[in-house]
């Protein structure tokens, strides 16, 4: 899948394919600070939704994108410090990442 997201084509040492992060269409994005998939989730040897499938799963990490997508929207304008235009991001961002696992898993939840 292209776009922040990337393509599910690595693999974990269990065998759970992993995002290949980041790509090319995120440069512009990087260069100010992203509220949406900020650095600090990238300190580490894998992105931290990365470990989350190599330690739970596919189907574990789609359901946790799909509460966040709701979390978000559901949020949108009233945390204080937030937009409501970043929020909608966030929400947007988790949208296409449960997309993504739906079709490179074949998981129809």
């Amino acid at each position: 899948m292209a776009g922040c997201i990337g393509g599910l084509t690595d693999t974990s040492p269990l065998g759970i394919k992993l995002r290949n992060t980041p790509t090319s269409d995120c440069h512009a994005m990087e260069k100010q600070y992203d509220k949406v998939n900020p650095d600090h989730y990238k300190t580490r040897a894998m992105e931290c939704i990365d470990e989350m499938f190599a330690l739970y799963g596919a189907e574990c990490v789609l359901h946790y994108c799909i509460c966040c997508v709701h979390k978000y929207r559901y949020r949108a304008g009233n945390k204080f410090g937030e937009d409501k235009e970043t929020d909608l991001r966030k929400s947007d961002w988790y949208a296409k990442m449960a997309q993504s696992i739906r079709d490179d898993y074949d998981l129809n939840v």
